[in-house]
């Protein structure tokens, strides 16, 4: 059996469900077939980063750390303490 997918559209909407409209998560996810633990992982992840939540490219979120990780060191060549995580 394979893992489902679904799009970011999907994922926000379910979220907005919770915290929007005031559906508990385990009414919601009994309605949009999702396992309660799915959606709790989606409100948070949303919570945590809205802005890189549910990137639409796997590693997304990664790579643009790691740009403006490269782009903030080539801005303070000079400074010792620069720390990019």
């Amino acid at each position: 059996m394979q893992r489902r997918k679904f799009s970011r559209e999907f994922k926000l909407e379910a979220v907005r469900l919770v915290k929007e409209r005031g559906v508990s998560v385990s009414q919601a996810a009994r309605n949009l077939d999702l396992h309660e633990n799915v959606l709790r992982k989606w409100v948070r992840e949303l919570g945590a980063d809205p802005r890189h939540a549910f990137p639409l490219f796997k590693g997304l979120k990664k790579l643009v750390r790691a740009f403006s990780c490269e782009a903030h060191q080539s801005l303070a060549v000079h400074s010792k303490d620069m720390v990019c995580i």
